[in-house]
């Protein structure tokens, strides 16, 4: 489905209407713009410095007044703080706490005690989730798995019925349900690799090769091999009770190369 068959489908009574924005390198998570009653609200999944400005423009483009009202970060500011105009409202994982309403429709949420949020809209039933959906599995670089499972259960209970993630991910009806589902099953996968391999004393990637190896990460073979590494690393940091260190970003960055 692409976006202007969305766009071409009512969203309820909000004003909200996802344009995908991809950037230009593939690489690049991208985001997504939504058109409000306020302006765009373009919602950052990730993109760095260069792949932001081309967004902004994408952006101002998307609206017939050209005004951006509202940049939201899902994690991390990857450089797009940078190329954001002054009168444009900045809303981080910070910011959005229990929830932060954005210009037009739609709140801010952060999960957790980690520096990622979501943005959701309860009268279009529209999500932008950044890298928690990102294709086929989440990203847990930045979200502990734990974190990660309380928001995926809590997502799955709300009347999602369009869901757009990383990578220009997009899901809507009962496939956008089917895709939270699926990411909670891929959780309790990773951690059952994480608690045999940390009980084997085996490291992360001997685990996630085994893991490859007997099929149990086949149902996800949509997410990239380099996913799958950082996903167990964050997992075996979740059973050991420890932080994600900077090894586990380097060795997923080795074998994306």
């Amino acid at each position: 489905m692409t976006a202007a068959d969305i766009l071409a489908q009512p969203l309820g009574t909000s004003a909200l209407g996802p344009v995908l924005l991809p950037a230009g390198d593939k690489r690049s998570p991208g985001g997504v713009a939504l058109s409000t009653r306020a302006g765009i609200v373009l919602v950052d999944a990730g993109m760095g410095a260069d792949d932001g400005e081309e967004a902004l423009a994408q952006a101002s483009r998307a609206s017939g007044s050209g005004r951006l009202a509202a940049v939201v970060w899902t994690g991390p500011d990857q450089g797009l703080g940078e190329r954001v105009p002054e009168h444009t409202a900045r809303v981080t994982a910070d910011d959005a706490g229990p929830g932060h309403p954005l210009p037009g429709a739609g709140c801010a949420y952060r999960l957790g005690s980690d520096p990622v949020a979501v943005v959701w809209d309860e009268h279009s039933g529209l999500l932008a989730a950044g890298q928690l959906l990102a294709p086929g599995a989440p990203l847990l670089g930045h979200l502990g798995l734990g974190t990660a499972r309380t928001a995926l259960r809590t997502l799955a209970g709300l009347p999602v019925r369009t869901a757009i993630g990383a990578y220009g991910t997009v899901h809507t009806g009962e496939q956008a349900r089917r895709a939270l589902r699926s990411r909670l099953v891929y959780l309790d996968v990773v951690e059952r690799i994480a608690r045999a391999g940390s009980t084997a004393c085996t490291s992360p990637r001997a685990a996630a090769a085994d893991a490859w190896q007997r099929g149990e990460l086949k149902a996800w073979d949509a997410a990239a091999p380099e996913r799958h590494l950082l996903n167990i690393h964050a997992a075996y940091a979740h059973v050991q009770n420890r932080a994600l260190g900077p090894d586990a970003w380097q060795e997923a960055c080795g074998i994306a190369s």
